[in-house]
């Protein structure tokens, strides 16, 4: 055939047939959306870190980093750029701190460098000369987006200030310059902050001190000059490549994205399905077409294998191509930005980077299942099958499913399930694999699911002499294709959306019972920060602060509170270290292994300590076992006191005792303060009255346990935000998809509701007859869909525990599941009733149509 022949074809197809091929890409573009918006969201923090790192460190490919944000003498730099093989050696300090302008604030990693930055001939330092380091001794360097952000403007000015907050003190500091892409590459649009070295060692009050050393080796010496680094840092300081930071930032995300990525791949399973089904519902139609083509026009089964080819690639193109614009929306609105929990350890940059090898891909992907649905009809190509779509049939062509088929179809459904079981036990891995089978599973099982539901309905409305539930249970057993397709986009869509929505409430309340047990050792709390400190993190001199909390009207006690970020091999691991008087310093909810009373006394003796259940198998450990931590002290070995989830954190948590961290830490500065209140005492209040004896002026805050509590489930749900997104567009998307197939279902069958109303049917019982059929449908599918989904929970729970180390308790919640179903059967309902009564109204002479 021609192309134009072809192109004709189809145009009076779709003509024909709009909402079908509409409901078919819908389910293409869907999966197509979700996949490209995770991919390029995922993709992009770990491209923009390798780019920000490689813009400052430039030719440098060592570095030699502290272990703790205190960081190290500052003539160390001497003793490098004395090595033989080192060609150039520049310092930096890095501290967390908190930046306010005129119209918001930002979380910013700030950067002191010297003259030798520019040295290592990166993109972000070559434009910053030596000479305007020197004029810039008295305030900080802002990138574009920062600026823009705080309200900073961009053009130079007298009174260009910001407020900069850091290790508890709060500084009023001039802005000297904003640089945008055009000067500093890539870094303008990272959180950082850029002053002179000696600037940021006196507002972070640690003179004479660093945080890293970039080193550039001599041409060929790279790894020499390594071993003469490690030689010298005396197994106190770390040292690893320039671009471990991109490591630990990939990492840090992997549970993260991995459970993104899980949860939009089971979504785009689901749209896959509906695809399929989509497909079936307009199968028996082109089966009929193919066998007048071949009967009647005498086509070639190979015009019409073109013209079937045709249509899946025109389908699949145009639906790809709405699903890859949908999904570069995505990753440009919903899911762009750095995530706010990697904000805590790492400067980011929120661009989004959209590679066109992964639109490619996914597009094709999109194309290659479109083709696969459309697929089946070709079956009837096969030597004497030509009229294989309207004979051997009562009723509609194409509806009946013979039983033999149904009956294979249930047990290689029952096979699959059974296999799915099997996978999941011994390769919790593959958990993924499994969840598609049984969603597959449920979609086969359908058939006989909805003759079942039929046969009972009919026999329940002869018992009761309801002749409406009679003729919805014919019309379903008349129709047993499109009934059970329409039934299986159900469940499927049941089954995604309890499975991602139930797992992803899951994780929820395991990270808000992990922080109620972990804030339960204070009735107030004084930190550092505000959101971006939520970890505890930020250390700053307390001693003063203490004694005057301490006469606070109604505090019994003050309690330092330590907590750091440690880099252990690829892990920015959480390190928390609670006091002898801490009654629970493993949140009890959390414990994984281990016995909780024993593991807390062994903590408060001695070289002991809880760890995260990803480590712990990282250095293959078990209780009672060896563990070595590489701290400021030097690598020490522990025990394993007990193994815990990973609190919340992705990349790991380690708990100790204040007396072992203090010690193995050097003497730190605490984290936080705890404030223990006397019985009776009002901790708002109290908190008040704390933050008056704070002083005015400082950066600490002062917060209740509740409010701090608070502060907490807002982060955890904003770090998992993306889940709620995926979940609420499979929700919509089924919930559409359900209610288009089901009105053209409706829509089709206006001749044969116009031979009922020959037959003396009122529109009023025509309309409620097409209700109960769509009732047996939907509740059919919504049924088997909820076992489903329940299975499904289960499998991605587990997964979720057992491979992101998240806390998840299994659990299945009532108004959760009523939520489904009223979003997804709710919405098909009313607009299904709404077509429903405009088809009951059909002429008469519909009857006479063919």
């Amino acid at each position: 055939m021609t192309l134009g022949g072809l192109v004709d074809h189809y145009g009076e197809r779709v003509r024909a047939h709009p909402v079908q091929e509409l409901l078919a890409g819908v389910g293409v573009a869907i999966g197509v959306a979700l996949a490209l918006a995770v991919l390029v969201a995922n993709g992009s923090i770990a491209s923009n870190a390798r780019a920000l790192v490689h813009g400052i460190a430039g030719s440098a490919q060592l570095q030699l980093g502290a272990r703790s944000s205190d960081g190290f003498p500052q003539a160390v730099v001497e003793g490098v750029r004395a090595l033989p093989d080192v060609a150039v050696a520049s310092p930096l300090i890095e501290q967390r701190a908190l930046v306010a302008g005129p119209s918001g604030t930002r979380s910013v990693n700030l950067v002191g460098v010297d003259r030798s930055i520019t040295d290592l001939d990166g993109s972000a330092t070559r434009q910053l000369d030596p000479a305007l380091l020197v004029l810039l001794q008295g305030g900080v360097m802002l990138p574009s987006t920062v600026a823009q952000e705080l309200g900073v403007p961009v053009s130079g000015g007298t009174d260009r200030h910001v407020e900069l907050a850091l290790r508890g003190r709060a500084h009023r500091v001039g802005v000297s310059a904003v640089l945008n892409e055009a000067t500093i590459g890539p870094v303008a649009d990272a959180a950082v902050a850029i002053a002179p070295l000696e600037r940021v060692q006196t507002l972070a009050g640690l003179p004479g001190r660093v945080t890293r050393i970039l080193v550039t080796p001599r041409p060929g010496r790279a790894a020499a000059a390594r071993t003469e680094l490690a030689r010298l840092a005396g197994g106190r300081l770390t040292v690893a490549p320039v671009d471990r930071e991109v490591e630990l930032i990939s990492q840090a995300a992997a549970p993260s994205y991995q459970a993104t990525g899980f949860f939009a791949a089971i979504a785009a399973i689901c749209g896959t399905l509906l695809v399929f089904n989509a497909m079936l519902l307009t199968a028996p139609e082109r089966r009929r077409s193919i066998a007048m083509l071949r009967t009647a026009a005498g086509y070639t089964p190979r015009d019409i294998a073109q013209m079937l080819l045709f249509e899946a690639l025109a389908l699949g193109v145009v639906a790809s191509a709405v699903g890859i614009a949908l999904g570069i929306l995505l990753a440009k609105t919903a899911f762009s930005g750095a995530p706010s929990f990697l904000s805590f350890a790492f400067a980011l940059s929120g661009k989004v980077a959209i590679p066109l090898t992964v639109v490619l891909g996914v597009g094709a992907a999109g194309v290659l299942v479109t083709c696969a649905a459309a697929a089946p009809p070709l079956l009837d190509l096969r030597r004497g099958r030509a009229l294989d779509a309207v004979e051997h049939e009562q009723g509609e062509a194409g509806q009946r499913l013979p039983t033999r088929t149904r009956r294979a179809m249930a047990g290689a459904a029952l096979a699959l399930l059974a296999g799915a079981g099997a996978l999941a036990a011994v390769e919790p891995a593959a958990t993924v694999v499994a969840i598609g089978a049984v969603t597959v599973a449920t979609a086969l099982a359908i058939p006989t699911l909805c003759v079942g539901a039929a046969r009972l309905a009919a026999w329940f409305a002869r018992r009761t002499d309801w002749h409406a539930l009679d003729l919805a249970a014919e019309g379903v057993r008349a129709r047993t294709v499109r009934a059970s397709t329409l039934a299986a986009m159900t469940a499927v869509a049941v089954c995604g959306c309890l499975a991602i929505e139930g797992a992803h409430r899951d994780v929820l309340r395991g990270l808000d019972r992990n922080f109620a047990e972990y804030l339960a050792s204070g009735d107030v709390w004084v930190s550092a920060g505000g959101t971006e400190n939520s970890l505890t993190t930020e250390s700053f001199p307390a001693a003063g602060a203490a004694r005057r909390l301490a006469t606070v009207p109604g505090v019994a006690r003050v309690d330092p509170y330590f907590g750091s970020l440690l880099d252990v091999r690829n892990r920015r691991v959480w390190v928390i270290a609670r006091g002898r008087r801490d009654r629970s310093p493993i949140p009890p909810s959390q414990l994984v292994d281990g016995d909780l009373r024993a593991a807390t006394e062994r903590l408060r003796g001695g070289r002991w300590i809880a760890v995260s259940n990803a480590l712990a198998r990282e250095q293959h450990a078990g209780l009672g076992d060896a563990f070595t931590l590489p701290t400021p002290a030097g690598v020490e070995r522990y025990r394993v006191a007990a193994i815990t989830t990973n609190l919340g954190w992705g990349p790991g948590a380690v708990i100790m005792s204040a007396d072992r961290y203090r010690h193995d830490w050097l003497d730190p500065q605490p984290s936080a303060l705890e404030l223990r209140l006397k019985p009776g005492s009002d901790p708002v209040a109290a908190r008040r009255a704390a933050q008056r004896a704070l002083g005015p002026g400082t950066a600490l805050r002062a917060q209740t346990t509740p409010e701090r509590d608070v502060q907490f489930r807002a982060l955890a749900r904003d770090g998992l935000v993306r889940l709620s997104q995926i979940a609420l567009m499979l929700t919509i998307a089924a919930a559409l998809s359900l209610a288009a197939g089901m009105v053209a279902a409706i829509w089709q069958r206006r001749t044969s509701l116009a031979v009922l109303r020959i037959s003396g049917h009122l529109p009023g019982e025509l309309w409620r007859v097409l209700l109960l059929e769509t009732t047996l449908v939907l509740g059919t599918g919504a049924l088997a869909g909820l076992a489903a989904g329940a299975a499904g929970h289960r499998l991605l729970a587990r997964w979720l525990a057992d491979s992101t180390g998240y806390p998840a308790p299994f659990a299945l919640g009532a108004a959760q599941i009523a939520l489904v179903l009223v979003g997804i059967l709710g919405t098909a309902l009313v607009l299904i009733a709404l077509a429903s009564l405009r088809a009951s109204h059909v002429e008469q002479r519909m009857a006479f149509h063919e």
